[in-house]
């Protein structure tokens, strides 16, 4: 019988490529706790650090209002993030607008019907499967096909 481990001691007893890759996520998750820190109230909401290289702080906003208040304050973020010890040396910050991701709400009176085709391909794939648990339930997801086409 095989014992689960969990995912965190997995990934902590990895060598190779895995352990740098979460050194460089803590890195640049201490560094954002202190980019964001050192920004006005209003920017903290709406800004995220995406990025360190070469001396450039890639600082992400959601929206273009809120890239160009924090172009303002570029200025005086470089000035005292460059008081703060154990801070990488920053040459420039360079700003990314990425709008936030959009949850797409449905309508309790929208309804979404399965078309003909992908009944039919359902079908197809159910006949295909051999678990017959999985077979009855491609088969009963196909029984619930519309009379729209694809």
């Amino acid at each position: 019988m095989k014992h689960s481990r969990p995912f965190s001691r997995v990934l902590s007893q990895s060598t190779g490529l895995v352990p740098q890759l979460m050194a460089r996520t803590r890195e640049l998750q201490r560094l954002e706790k202190t980019v964001l820190e050192h920004l006005p109230q209003a920017l903290q909401g709406h800004c995220r650090l995406a990025n360190l290289r070469d001396g450039t702080l890639v600082l992400q906003a959601d929206s273009p209002v809120w890239g160009a208040r924090l172009r303002y304050s570029v200025p005086n973020l470089l000035r005292e993030l460059g008081r703060v010890r154990g801070m990488p040396r920053l040459k420039r910050i360079e700003i990314l607008v990425r709008p936030a991701r959009v949850t797409l709400v449905r309508h309790d009176n929208e309804s979404r019907t399965l078309g003909s085709n992908s009944a039919r391909l359902l079908r197809e794939v159910a006949a295909a499967t051999e678990d017959p648990d999985l077979r009855r339930a491609w088969t009963q997801l196909a029984s619930r096909a519309g009379k729209r086409d694809d």
